[in-house]
């Protein structure tokens, strides 16, 4: 190549980087941010609101914002604020060649991350979550909407493909809950002691809109649980509605310990029935919107002569 070739080819390449400083020095970063919140709240009809730390740009078709709270309201009054580390996310441009949208990124929540992909086309929508090691204790704000406060780690995987009708949605939720454990607290007013639960892995699959709980397991933990059931989705997800049921024990070496847990249980057993195997059974079905027991009676139409 000749000096005059190469000259020219650092002019371009220069011309070009400057272009590219120039159009992060200008790009309205923090008033797409601000965009964003503002299309939250409107979506959510208030209830949850987004507030916005640092807003830069990032890799010229994305944003990052850092020291983030996402907080729920309850008419004027916050109930839950979660602090969020950072957030990022960027459209890749080469799909929208192909009149696809692709958005990727990342949130950090604690020490822990997730990473997500959506990818948006003409006739349905994809979406592929990742999470690395979330500590449930830096989602303390969410957790304690459960009554309770939960302790672990949570890693796996959430893939879903969406039609443009939720109903017939398929895909596969896997996740993993490593050192597990409830309390202490009140549920109430009956005062609960910290529940080591073990380790945890969940296998959920949905299929022409059917989510079911495909395999459950957990190893050790002062109460042992089995949770079966599965869910139909609705196009408008609050009418989605589920079928359940949750069966659990507690140890023996667990009740000698909490002599009052022991006590509770046994009042239990004039609203709970139980199994042989000494679980108690809880189904439950309902709605979205709102959760209610369905009976007395055993999971799985199991009679009362396999009753206790």
């Amino acid at each position: 190549m000749t000096r005059r070739a190469w000259r020219s080819v650092s002019y371009t390449a220069l011309g070009v980087l400057l272009l590219a400083l120039l159009f992060q020095a200008v790009f309205p970063a923090e008033m797409l941010g601000r965009q964003v919140a503002r299309k939250l709240e409107a979506a959510t009809s208030g209830e949850w609101r987004l507030e916005l730390g640092r807003v830069r740009l990032f890799r010229f078709s994305g944003i990052a914002a850092h020291d983030l709270k996402l907080a729920h309201y309850r008419g004027s009054e916050r109930d839950m604020e979660l602090p969020i580390r950072r957030l990022r996310g960027r459209i890749r441009l080469l799909p929208l060649l192909s009149l696809r949208k692709v958005v990727v990124g990342d949130v950090e929540l604690g020490e822990g991350t997730l990473t997500y992909r959506v990818d948006v086309g003409s006739r349905d929508l994809r979406a592929e979550i990742v999470l690395h090691d979330l500590d449930l204790r830096a989602l303390a704000a969410v957790t304690r909407l459960a009554g309770l406060p939960l302790e672990g780690y949570v890693s796996g995987s959430i893939r879903l493909r969406t039609p443009a009708q939720l109903a017939r949605s398929s895909g596969e939720i896997v996740l993993a809950l490593q050192g597990a454990s409830v309390g202490p607290g009140a549920i109430q007013g009956f005062p609960i002691p910290r529940t080591a639960l073990g380790n945890l892995s969940l296998t959920l699959k949905a299929r022409d809109g059917e989510l079911r709980v495909e395999q459950f397991h957990q190893e050790g933990g002062d109460v042992r649980a089995k949770i079966e059931g599965a869910a139909r989705l609705r196009t408008k997800l609050p009418a989605s509605s589920y079928e359940m049921c949750i069966r659990f024990r507690a140890e023996r070496d667990y009740l000698r310990t909490y002599p009052r847990v022991a006590t509770a249980l046994q009042l239990a057993r004039m609203q709970l029935r139980r199994d042989r195997a000494g679980f108690f059974h809880v189904p439950v079905a309902g709605r979205f919107k709102g959760a209610h027991r369905r009976g007395r009676g055993l999971c799985n139409g199991q009679r009362d002569h396999e009753l206790l």
